[in-house]
């Protein structure tokens, strides 16, 4: 699937959470909560509450759940490949960023976690750890 342009982009920053509590609603008591605390910014800051998605994503992997993940991942992936700029960057720099902070302590897991990626995400998955490995940008390409 090609990656659209920002002007083209079908998931806009206002849409992508709304877009992952659809794939995930047991994620809704924590955006209600999210909202309330940040009620009095006009600009809410998404990366905070998609290292929520990331922590919920790797407990249900640590307690052995699968349920639900391959949504996730589907809304994940969308975001990378329909997202706009800020929506793809999140999904990397927030979610699967997230995601790195965690795998050092659950080998294990990671493991299985990784089986839910889908192309777009594992690719990013790799750039990410090139990032943390050696400093190289993440790019777009």
């Amino acid at each position: 699937m090609p990656r659209y342009s920002d002007a083209d982009a079908p998931i806009k920053k206002a849409d992508m959470i709304p877009l992952m509590l659809e794939a995930c609603p047991e994620l809704k008591p924590q955006w209600e909560e999210f909202l309330l605390e940040w009620a009095d910014d006009a600009d809410l800051p998404l990366y905070l509450f998609i290292y929520v998605i990331a922590d919920h994503v790797v407990g249900k992997v640590d307690r052995g759940e699968s349920n639900g993940l391959d949504a996730v991942f589907d809304v994940v992936e969308r975001w990378h490949l329909e997202g706009e700029h800020y929506v793809r960057e999140a999904a990397t720099v927030g979610f699967l960023e997230g995601i790195v902070s965690w795998e050092d302590k659950h080998r294990e897991q990671q493991k299985i976690l990784e089986t839910y990626f889908r192309p777009e995400t594992a690719r990013y998955w790799t750039k990410m750890h090139n990032f943390w490995n050696t400093g190289a940008i993440i790019t777009d390409d």
